[in-house]
């Protein structure tokens, strides 16, 4: 069985991104953008008529599900960072998290809040203090029990929590072994915080969401160190926990929604995210790995943080004065149009920069 970096069969760029990873986190920031703007009711919501209605019927039936792209999320973050965090100690690992994650997220806070003060008069989905917007710079906000200056924010919370348990296995090195122990281990302590219902269980090691960043660490195996058993085993019953956690999401989501929502289609979608992933990890998505996909996911990601409460903002004002298609339209040119500023500004100028200076900080930090 293989354990240390060096014997790896596809060594490979260190901490890399994968073309075919971005694209897939692409894919899953299109439906829970579509799902959040179109199927999501607050912006649309008009008295005892729905103004939703306006918009085309297979567009609402097919967004209605686009909620589900956040398991597709959470499968290429666990296969990313699984990539990222090779060769690197917890330190590196811990700066090159940082760097990815919290510049673009920094200034999507501060557009959301400009937006909503000057576009939505200070009315935004959750009723905020100025203390409370400054406190969500940290992304640690839910655990301060404060609102998100974008709802969509609790996606970014439940990934933060997998890249803090992570850090145990980035700590001693991420080898196969240790790899493959942790997802064993974790799957068994969601199924023990699920089946106990307990609270602060359920918290550290939200079972919900967890088959789906072991199965990405399963997929990332394969692909790093070839297929075997073991590994096909791990993804099964992370598929199977999956689909659970599917059934049980459905009627929680349907409730927010003004149409109802059929259960399969969720089925039918995991089985595609784990097939796009099986093929990722067999290296048959490499014709991927170009440029313009790793592009096309680094500016994804700042699309999810500027969409939500910015584009309800805008649709709210807009749809006053233009007809439902064309508010939306103009929303998702706006957040693609700010998505794509906030990735040249904070990605690729802010972010190397803070790089630099954390990485400078570890290697300056003490020994004792």
């Amino acid at each position: 069985m293989p354990e240390a970096v060096a014997s790896d069969p596809h060594p490979g760029p260190v901490g890399r991104r994968h073309g075919a990873v971005e694209v897939l986190v692409a894919v899953a920031v299109v439906m829970l953008v579509a799902f959040d703007l179109v199927a999501f009711g607050y912006p649309w919501l008009d008295g005892p008529r729905t103004v939703q209605s306006q918009l085309p019927h297979p567009l609402l039936t097919v967004s209605r599900y686009g909620w589900l792209g956040a398991y597709l999320f959470f499968m290429a973050s666990g296969f990313a960072v699984a990539l990222l965090s090779r060769g690197r100690g917890v330190g590196n690992y811990a700066t090159a998290v940082a760097v990815r994650r919290y510049p673009a997220y920094w200034a999507a806070v501060g557009v959301t809040v400009a937006v909503v003060a000057w576009v939505g008069d200070g009315v935004s989905y959750n009723r905020l203090t100025a203390w409370d917007r400054t406190l969500n710079l940290t992304m640690f906000q839910q655990a301060l029990g404060i609102g998100h200056v974008d709802p969509a924010y609790a996606l970014l919370w439940v990934e933060l929590r997998f890249f803090l348990l992570f850090a145990l296995v980035a700590t001693f090195g991420a080898t196969y072994r240790r790899l493959l122990a942790f997802s064993m281990l974790w799957s068994v302590a969601a199924l023990l915080a699920q089946a106990t219902d307990n609270e602060a269980l359920r918290y550290v090691f939200v079972p919900e969401q967890a088959p789906f960043f072991v199965a990405g660490i399963a997929f990332y195996l394969i692909y790093q160190y070839g297929p075997d058993v073991l590994l096909w085993c791990l993804a099964g019953f992370a598929f199977a926990a999956g689909q659970r956690a599917v059934a049980d999401q459905t009627p929680d989501t349907e409730a927010h929604l003004v149409h109802s929502l059929r259960e399969w289609p969720g089925h039918a979608a995991v089985v595609v995210f784990f097939l796009a992933m099986a093929l990722l990890a067999l290296r048959r998505l490499e014709w991927l790995d170009v440029r313009p996909a790793v592009v096309l996911g680094a500016v994804a990601y700042p699309l999810y943080l500027i969409h939500g409460q910015a584009g309800w903002t805008l649709i709210l004002r807009l749809r006053e004065d233009l007809s439902a298609g064309s508010a939306l339209a103009v929303a998702l040119v706006a957040a693609a149009a700010a998505a794509l500023v906030i990735h040249l500004v904070a990605d690729r100028l802010v972010a190397p920069r803070w790089g630099r200076s954390l990485r400078e900080a570890i290697e300056r930090m003490p020994r004792e």
